[in-house]
């Protein structure tokens, strides 16, 4: 027989004891956690009675919080005839499935398909909406005519609706050979390493460049003479990132505030319910899931939002000077191309008349032509 689980709060002394009197009354216990002086235990929920006469007989403190399972929820049906009849619409529900349109998967597409979708609703391809009425090939024929797609497949499979997009190639980027251009400086950097494909560079390893000063000139020497060429090339310099942080006896972090919003989604036969999503601007996620049932599974989403706020502490600079440079560094991180490769990183502390501040420097070395960006 199928039966859920009972999670009770004990709170008082001697958690062992409590754990060690249900076993010796055969109940079984899946679980217990012990925070201070609450235990919190998981039993069968069929055993709920039993517990309750014997913790109200040793006059324990406790409560019911939650309870999971078959019967959580044939604890609100008050006639067994229920029971029969909601078995029974289960299966006549199971017998339309393949009537009607309960999945629209779209393979193939990276990226927002908003597009693909409104096209597909256009022509009758909706959830919930009769497989019969829907025109398969109208929905093919607009979703081909989208910018971007070179083919598509729609087919229906049971009380699916598959899409299947093949994009278009992306298009040749074909340079001119001809063009007198030069590859010019996208920042401030010491020079490392060239590497020219057409064209003379400007500068030798070592030599310093400021932001708009020319790399790679496009000119290259024949014999005597110089002849104007496209300037290509890559050419790699160590960059210098910097940020700095004043402190004058507070500092900003971000904590939990205590306030947190949960919800639940159902998923049963490939439906499944909308999530609301954080009413929090900032905050932290913690999702459960819970799977009832064998043939006919119904799954549980549970979804826990944190609020994170931003709050002012006071400290001494030498209490809070780690955590300056952590955050120093973390600052001038964020401007780093993601393929740059670290070479330093270093933190000065000075102090002015306003309080002290923490300076973080990273070197790294990068791409810096201007066809890098």
């Amino acid at each position: 027989m199928l039966s859920g689980r009972d999670y009770i709060e004990y709170e008082g002394a001697a958690h062992g004891t409590v754990i060690n009197r249900l076993i010796s009354e055969n109940i079984r216990v899946y679980s217990a956690k012990s925070i201070k002086n609450k235990l919190i235990i998981c039993t069968n929920s069929r055993e709920r009675e039993k517990i309750i006469v014997l913790f109200d007989g040793l006059c324990y403190n406790y409560k019911i919080i939650k309870s999971i399972g078959i019967r959580a929820i044939a604890a609100f049906l008050k006639n067994r005839f229920v029971i029969p009849v909601g078995l029974l619409l289960i299966i006549i529900l199971i017998s339309l499935v393949p009537s009607f349109v309960f999945k629209i998967e779209i393979t193939g597409a990276e990226g927002d398909n908003a597009e693909v979708i409104s096209v597909l609703s256009s022509y009758g391809v909706t959830r919930g909406a009769p497989v019969g009425k829907i025109n398969i090939e109208g929905a093919a024929l607009a979703v081909n005519a989208i910018e971007g797609v070179a083919y598509c497949d729609v087919n229906v499979v049971g009380s699916t609706v598959k899409v299947h997009i093949y994009r278009e190639l992306p298009k040749v980027n074909i340079i001119d050979v001809t063009a007198t251009t030069e590859v010019k400086s996208v920042c401030d950097a010491v020079v490392t390493r060239q590497i020219v494909f057409s064209g003379t560079a400007v500068n030798n390893a070592g030599d310093i460049v400021k932001k708009g000063e020319t790399l790679i000139s496009g000119v290259i020497a024949v014999g005597e003479e110089t002849v104007e060429t496209a300037a290509r090339g890559e050419v790699y310099g160590l960059v210098v990132y910097k940020s700095s942080i004043l402190f004058n006896g507070t500092l900003r972090e971000r904590v939990r505030s205590g306030n947190t919003f949960s919800e639940a989604i159902l998923s049963f036969l490939g439906l499944s319910g909308r999530e609301k999503g954080s009413p929090y601007a900032m905050y932290e996620t913690q999702v459960q899931y819970d799977t009832f049932g064998f043939l006919m599974p119904i799954r549980v989403k549970r979804i826990t939002y944190t609020e994170i706020i931003d709050t002012e502490i006071s400290l001494s600079f030498a209490d809070a000077e780690e955590k300056l440079k952590d955050k120093a560094l973390t600052q001038a991180a964020g401007a780093i191309p993601e393929d740059a490769v670290v070479k330093d990183k270093k933190t000065t502390v000075r102090q002015t008349g306003e309080g002290y501040v923490v300076e973080a420097a990273i070197t790294v070395e990068q791409r810096i032509d201007s066809a890098a960006t």
